[in-house]
């Protein structure tokens, strides 16, 4: 059986008239990442702060000696490094519709937000259009593996991630929150079910993703009134080939009846993903969805709470 990678990874608007955005999504067998925090982490909550640059959420990290940002991604399995892949150790992947290469490293030292951590298994994928889109210098991926052993807050207003062990008493229990979203984890991907249009449709909660998808047939079947073949916007994938979809606006609504504002989705054939990956999403939820939030992602009890 091939071992696949799931990689809906940056794929991104071209066309110069519309803000670009990325959507990220990449999964994988997960591997135990125990982080170690630095010694005043007995705090509550230690605060990191991130830039906001095209919907990615950006934290300075080091990585064996080389300084420069990690994109915070719940769609990523793990740590994923910006490094031109290699045939040796390749390893079978998938972006969203074509088959492509990756390959398996190991990270010597790697520090982020105030967490240190030595000998870190890794996979190794060119990001090199990524760091042209954001102008930045990206280090990598950072996904659920370090992420799933801790509390984790972002708060977009502030430009802060919160972060703390599941230990620790969570502070978000005092607020009252405007949705609250119960969560499956598919392979390493949260994925929560939503309304839209009476179609109850599974959506994967990526935030390293600057816009949201959904599976092209929902366009072209039941909410096709929603999706003009006049709107159309070029996107690029991690395997930097250029695709020309769809996009329309549609509003969510929760299993308790909350509507979400509308938002901006763009169009694209998840058929080959799912055959290849078995995994059962019809799209992808990403910085439009929650930029208007403070959001705790609680991998514990599989729990979004947005206020």
């Amino acid at each position: 059986m091939k071992k696949y990678l799931i990689m809906a990874i940056a794929f991104f608007v071209i066309c110069q008239a519309r803000p670009q955005s990325d959507i990220a999504l990449l999964n994988r067998k997960v591997r135990d990442f125990s982080e170690k925090p630095e010694k005043n982490a007995h705090l509550p909550y230690k605060t990191i702060p991130f830039q906001l640059v095209k919907g990615k959420i950006l934290v300075a990290a080091e990585i064996d000696g080389n300084k420069g940002f990690l994109i915070l991604d719940t769609g990523a399995p793990g740590i994923v490094i910006n490094q031109k892949t290699s045939k040796q150790q390749a390893v079978q992947a998938f972006s969203v519709s074509r088959e492509m290469k990756v390959h398996e490293t190991t990270i010597q030292h790697m520090i982020w937000g105030g967490f240190e951590k030595t000998s870190v298994k890794a996979m190794a994928i060119d990001l090199s259009h990524l760091e042209e889109s954001l102008q930045q210098d990206i280090l990598g991926l950072i996904g659920y593996e370090a992420l799933k052993d801790l509390n984790l807050v972002i708060n977009f207003s502030e430009r802060q991630i919160l972060l703390s062990s599941k230990k620790q008493k969570n502070f978000t229990d005092s607020f009252i929150p405007k949705y609250q979203l119960s969560f499956e984890i598919e392979n390493h991907l949260p994925v929560v079910t939503l309304e839209v249009e009476g179609k109850a449709l599974r959506f994967g909660i990526d935030t390293g993703s600057g816009g949201n998808l959904i599976d092209q047939k929902w366009a072209e079947k039941d909410l096709k009134a929603y999706f003009s073949k006049d709107d159309t916007e070029q996107i690029r994938g991690l395997d930097q080939q250029i695709d020309l979809v769809q996009s329309g606006y549609l509003k969510l609504q929760s299993k308790k009846g909350n509507f979400f504002a509308e938002q901006k989705f763009l169009t694209l054939d998840l058929t080959p993903l799912r055959t290849s990956t078995e995994l059962n999403i019809d799209g992808v939820l990403g910085y439009p969805f929650f930029s208007s939030y403070t959001c705790h992602i609680d991998f514990e009890n599989k729990r979004i709470t947005m206020w």
